[in-house]
């Protein structure tokens, strides 16, 4: 099974930058939540054209490329050349691979002409540039008119709680940069650069309905859900 595969890999070849075995260590719950979160948000679709930034090993546009009836020609964007050592186990597994494309490239400066893709999607990004404002900008001119726009990053008020998840060897490490940032920072950005902002909330593993009320509940001006999602529209 190309899971498989990957795993023994990363166990071996990536303790220096993600710490060991960071595949085997990397938060399933989350990650599976984030696909789903994806999924939804592309379901409505027949014909789509995806942009993944920091799309790491490949796994999520992976399993879109295989498990969705949906058509998508989907390109993965990943500064790290290690990552993309794996995400390349995953195309040559790939069942569509004229479908499915990564491209080393740094999300700042992404190697691609003006208004492409209908839908870009950056799960757990953000934290990990230096200029948020800056990354969101050169991804909304690859998008074209209409494009929906999904990011996902985990809530600030945790910070202390991953920092410590990943001494203990329980959460991979951080990267370079740990710009974390509020919900209501990146409903800022999105406004400043015209962005329709169509959804935004806290969300966690638990259920829908419980999510929808605790997000509501807020602390010195965050909410207490564990991870965030927007979603805006380019006009």
């Amino acid at each position: 099974m190309v899971l498989d595969i990957v795993q023994k890999r990363w166990k071996t070849a990536i303790k220096k930058q993600f710490g060991k075995g960071w595949f085997l260590n990397k938060n399933r719950v989350a990650f599976k939540l984030r696909y789903k979160m994806v999924k939804q948000f592309l379901s409505q679709n027949k014909q789509i054209i995806l942009l993944d930034i920091g799309t790491a090993d490949g796994e999520m546009l992976y399993k879109l490329n295989n498990n969705s009836p949906l058509n998508i020609y989907s390109v993965g964007i990943e500064i790290s050349s290690d990552c993309l050592k794996y995400a390349r186990i995953f195309f040559n597994k790939s069942k569509k691979k004229q479908n499915l494309n990564f491209i080393n490239a740094d999300s700042d400066f992404l190697p691609l002409r003006n208004e492409i893709f209908n839908f870009i999607i950056g799960t757990a990004l953000i934290e990990h540039v230096p200029d948020p404002y800056k990354t969101i900008k050169e991804i909304k001119r690859v998008g074209i008119k209409g494009s929906r726009i999904l990011l996902t990053t985990p809530n600030p008020l945790y910070q202390p709680l991953y920092k410590l998840l990943a001494k203990l060897k329980l959460k991979y490490k951080e990267g370079r940069f740990n710009n974390f940032q509020k919900l209501s920072s990146l409903k800022n950005i999105f406004k400043k650069l015209k962005l329709k902002i169509s959804y935004s909330s806290g969300f966690s593993a638990i259920s829908s309905i419980i999510d929808k009320i605790l997000s509501k509940i807020s602390f010195r001006g965050y909410h207490i859900l564990i991870n965030q999602v927007i979603i805006g529209e380019k006009k």
